[in-house]
């Protein structure tokens, strides 16, 4: 779905969502909100001397990308024409920093015209990032290979979301729970110590993309749709591959999905 043309459509979705995800994104009221001039602004947030950082960022709606890149702690690009929608930051340090990037509480959906809602976030390299995402609907992109991501907590009510880990070597953590929408899921790290990875489905197709030089153990539960996976064998209720219980490292994934398809494959398969 295109978000630009559709976000009066995503918005409604996250209507139906924002109680599982647990925090007061939108109010509905039946107000119209004013679709304005396109507003394009940057922002930079440096680090302060922080040797880590916290990083909340909450959605309501629109696209939403993250990567690397960034000569401070963050750099942003924000794009939007309803007034409502300026997002407010806040950065605080205390040896960890603590970075808030969050789409103001509103009531109504969008009038006439086209409503637009993007985030372009780019972050450190050199950083470690406890960061959590909550997003009510649209789309996700979270490109985390080249970023010291140490815990990722993803909640999407309504859309779709691609996260890949390609090449990281930092995660320990990850929680993902989408309400209605597809899932795609990059798990191809380099890492040398264990992983534990949870995935809560509600709607939508699953895709997880495997590394094939780490022992892996994957746990499925699936309400309504096909399981596929490929690469791994079955053992004891759970798949897992040739290299789990014996590499130094262990990749354990728990995915429970309600209706839906789910694909894991191994890279290079």
């Amino acid at each position: 779905m295109n978000t630009r043309k559709n976000l009066g459509v995503w918005l409604v979705a996250a209507l139906l969502f924002v109680t599982s995800l647990g925090c007061r994104l939108i109010q509905f009221d039946v107000k119209a909100l004013e679709v304005g001039e396109l507003i394009t602004e940057t922002l930079t947030i440096d680090s302060e001397g922080a040797r880590a950082a916290q990083v909340s960022l909450t959605m309501a709606a629109g696209e939403l990308e993250v990567g690397g890149g960034a000569a401070a702690l963050m750099e942003a690009k924000f794009t939007y024409n309803v007034a409502e929608w300026t997002p407010e930051v806040s950065y605080t340090v205390d040896d960890e920093g603590r970075l808030t990037v969050r789409q103001p509480e509103f009531q109504g959906l969008p009038g006439r015209g086209r409503a637009r809602n993007e985030w372009v976030l780019a972050f450190s390299e050199d950083m470690p990032l406890d960061m959590r995402v909550e997003y009510g609907a649209g789309t996700c992109a979270l490109d985390l290979g080249r970023l010291q991501v140490t815990r990722l907590s993803l909640n999407l009510g309504a859309g779709d979301a691609a996260v890949d880990f390609g090449g990281n070597t930092t995660l320990e953590d990850l929680k993902v729970d989408v309400g209605i929408g597809n899932l795609q899921l990059d798990l191809t790290g380099d890492w040398q110590h264990d992983v534990a990875v949870n995935i809560q489905g509600g709607i939508g197709s699953i895709e997880i993309l495997l590394p094939a030089d780490i022992g892996t153990r994957v746990s499925v539960s699936q309400g309504i749709g096909n399981v596929n996976v490929r690469e791994l064998s079955r053992r004891d209720g759970v798949y897992v591959n040739a290299l789990y219980g014996e590499s130094d490292a262990t990749l354990d994934i728990t995915v429970q999905a309600g209706l839906g398809n789910i694909d894991i494959s191994v890279a290079g398969d």
